[in-house]
């Protein structure tokens, strides 16, 4: 039997990470924006210079997601919190300045990258030059000519950040162990997966580290790597899953007619199917809506059970549920079918 390894880091590092990024990126990402309201409440304001670490691209990847990794390199999770160091952020502004400019130039050539770590004025020319927004310019600007201050900055906001998180855990401690309390791994992996895949994921015997979040409320997260796999799910993941596992045997037609009722939805399905996975940014290119119209209408589809949300690292994307089609097939047949009259 697969052992189950429960992390409460993992989760509070992600919705701290979310918490962030989701203010400087409230348009791609309302649903976060708007879950930790109360929490912004309490947390000191976020200066705009701050904007590089948080900026997230087309694939939702962000510098400070991919600076402070939410799992070991070699392992799946982490015996400490990796912020823990944040003291220590503005000590090596010599790293922090290579990581910025390999996340916002990645075409740098080795001996371009040491002249514009070496010499501001270079650094500023290959700022000047690219096509960036104002915004993210001047907070590369800022972080060039002096870095150990936005270091430092980010390192006390971060660690205020952290705090009040940590008061919403220890508010929350009973929540969170009546989640560990009623975890079902078996149930959790056949109502994610189709039947042939979550057999092998339940034949394996690796250890499985499942952490919930507070915030992040994706339905699951799941990550398989040598050594085993981790699991990250949303506070109402149960409810979720449930939904989706009902509507496999029996999509509702009234939800089904209400989601494919608008023309931009059948257009993301069929882009789903031509490419099997698509991300917010496929959809906005394909059709020309905004981020946040295409994440609302992706939300409506995975709501009624059309489409399945996984994620990559830190991109998330959707594809079809060939499952819900096949059971909204069956339910359609019986309109096929006379009524035998006496």
């Amino acid at each position: 039997m697969r052992p189950i390894v429960f992390v409460e880091e993992l989760g509070f590092a992600r919705d701290l990470v979310m918490f962030f990024i989701s203010n400087f990126n409230r348009d791609r990402l309302l649903e976060f924006y708007e879950s930790y309201a109360e929490l912004r409440s309490r947390c000191p304001e976020i200066p705009e210079e701050l904007r590089i670490f948080f900026h997230a691209d087309e694939y939702r990847k962000s510098l400070v997601g991919q600076w402070f990794d939410l799992k070991k390199q070699k392992t799946l999770v982490f015996d400490k919190f990796g912020l823990d160091a944040l003291a220590e952020i503005a000590e090596d502004s010599e790293y922090a300045k290579r990581r910025v400019l390999r996340h916002y130039f990645p075409e740098l050539g080795d001996a371009e990258l040491r002249e514009c770590m070496d010499s501001v004025a270079a650094a500023g020319r290959l700022i000047r030059e690219s096509a960036y927004g104002d915004n993210i310019k001047s907070g590369l600007y800022a972080f060039m000519i002096e870095p150990k201050a936005v270091l430092q900055l980010l390192a006390e906001l971060l660690a205020a950040g952290a705090a009040a998180l940590r008061e919403e855990y220890a508010r929350r401690a009973d929540e969170l162990k009546a989640l560990q309390a009623g975890f079902d791994f078996a149930w959790v992996i056949e109502s994610a997966f189709p039947e042939e895949y979550a057999k092998i994921v339940l034949a394996e015997e690796t250890a499985v580290f499942v952490t919930f979040m507070l915030h992040e409320n994706v339905e699951f997260c799941w990550r398989r790597e040598g050594g085993g796999a981790s699991l990250a799910l949303g506070c109402d993941y149960r409810e979720i899953l449930g939904a989706r596992k009902h509507r496999v045997t029996a999509p509702d037609l009234q939800e089904f007619g209400q989601a494919i009722s608008d023309h931009n939805r059948v257009a993301i399905l069929r882009l789903a199917r031509e490419r099997e996975r698509i991300t917010v940014h496929d959809v906005e290119l394909a059709t020309g809506l905004s981020g946040t119209n295409v994440y609302y209408h992706l939300m409506q589809l995975q709501k009624a059970g059309m489409l399945e949300r996984g994620s990559y690292g830190k991109t998330a994307y959707f594809s079809l549920d060939p499952d819900y089609f096949r059971g909204l097939c069956r339910e359609l047949e019986e309109f096929a079918e006379p009524i035998a009259h006496k």
